[in-house]
């Protein structure tokens, strides 16, 4: 007899911290231990070729688009035109529903010059600040 009362749920995201391994196992996985627990991290390298692919794929669907049939001109142009952008805010979706940490750009909150470049590229003359 099966209890249908609670549906199973699917997690697509794997523990972070498997219980009950043992040294090696958690060795063998590519975790590390802390403490009593076994840190693991999943290795996201095919995950993010994957994103990578379908991002790339998505937009040439999207250019595309402004060739076809389906909705008038208008429409097809505007979706064609910002066919970079939707492709990547997709793909970011699908990201954050994976829920997988995959790595991201750190980009920095103010662009500043290293110290001593200046100095460095003005004896050359390739310095653009001249």
């Amino acid at each position: 007899m099966c209890d249908l009362s609670s549906p199973p749920t699917l997690s697509l995201q794997p523990p972070a911290t498997p219980a009950g391994l043992s040294r090696t196992q958690c060795l063998g996985r590519g975790g590390h231990l802390l403490g009593t627990s076994c840190q693991y991290v999943p290795d996201v390298t095919l995950i993010s070729f994957l994103l990578f692919g379908g991002t790339f794929l998505f937009c040439i669907a999207l250019k595309r688009f402004r060739s076809s049939r389906y909705f008038p001109v208008g429409v097809r142009k505007l979706v064609s035109d910002f066919a970079v952008i939707l492709a990547i805010l997709a793909s970011c979706a699908v990201d954050a529903v994976l829920g997988l940490e995959t790595p991201k750009l750190l980009v920095p909150s103010e662009l500043k010059v290293p110290a001593g470049w200046a100095q460095h590229c003005q004896g050359v003359g390739l310095c653009p600040l001249q």
